[in-house]
């Protein structure tokens, strides 16, 4: 991009850069943009298919050489036959590397999600909770979270079946759902967890210390605002008298 910027500022000096494209150079973009595009529709399907990163990553770098290479063949039959129109050739490969700049950021935002453990969306989200109601009538889906687990999903799911229940047969129920779950292409590995009753309060250590903090910071706040307030009052009433 640097010596296209070069050719760009000569140009606008005076010094116009000198386009000759012969036909057998047109001949090997044109044979090797259809090669990119064929092995981005191989990689393309594999990608989906395996729900490979890998491959995802190799699709993204062969549709960019094919529409690059189209874009690079257009130009410089452009600029090489009309002379006046030289600046088209640098500035379409300035344009081509910033384009391919961007969608690579693009692409490694959504692999750095992967990696953090994003959220998953909500229509997947969705999709669990159906298979879930479906597979008994006696299941009710108390909270789901799905996650980021690499390229897939790790799907945690708290159920409530009925307390009379024996101990066979809600396990039972909860392995062949999260065998159910495990069996969609999206998902690494699945976890459900029984109980007899939905609960609000938080059952994990690092929830339950963010709500002791939670709840220490607001008495903390109140306290100080109580403080305050007697301070506020103690200034309207004026000093005390000493007798």
């Amino acid at each position: 991009m640097c010596s296209q910027i070069v050719d760009l500022m000569d140009g606008v000096h005076g010094k116009k850069p000198t386009l000759d494209l012969g036909p057998a150079m047109f001949v090997v973009l044109s044979v090797g943009t259809a090669f990119k595009l064929f092995l981005w529709i191989v990689c393309r399907a594999a990608a989906r298919v395996t729900a490979s990163d890998t491959l995802g990553a190799l699709a993204e770098d062969h549709i960019n050489d094919v529409w690059s290479n189209s874009a690079a063949i257009v130009a410089g039959a452009i600029a090489s036959r009309y002379h006046s129109v030289w600046w088209l050739d640098p500035a379409t490969a300035i344009a081509i590397s910033v384009l391919i700049i961007a969608r690579w950021v693009s692409v490694i935002g959504d692999q750095v999600k992967k990696v953090a453990g994003h959220t998953a969306p909500d229509d997947f989200v969705a999709k669990v909770n159906a298979i879930a109601t479906q597979h008994s009538p006696q299941l009710t889906v108390d909270v789901t979270r799905a996650y980021h687990f690499g390229s897939r999903f790790n799907v945690e799911m708290e159920i409530v079946l009925p307390g009379e229940m024996t101990v066979v047969e809600s396990h039972d129920i909860a392995l062949a759902l999260q065998h159910k779950i495990e069996e969609l292409q999206e998902v690494e590995r699945a976890f459900v967890h029984v109980d007899y009753l939905p609960r609000d309060a938080p059952e994990h250590k690092v929830e339950r210390q963010l709500l002791l903090s939670t709840d220490a910071v607001s008495s903390t706040t109140t306290t100080l605002t109580s403080a305050q307030n007697l301070q506020q009052r103690g200034r309207e009433r004026g000093p005390a008298v000493m007798l």
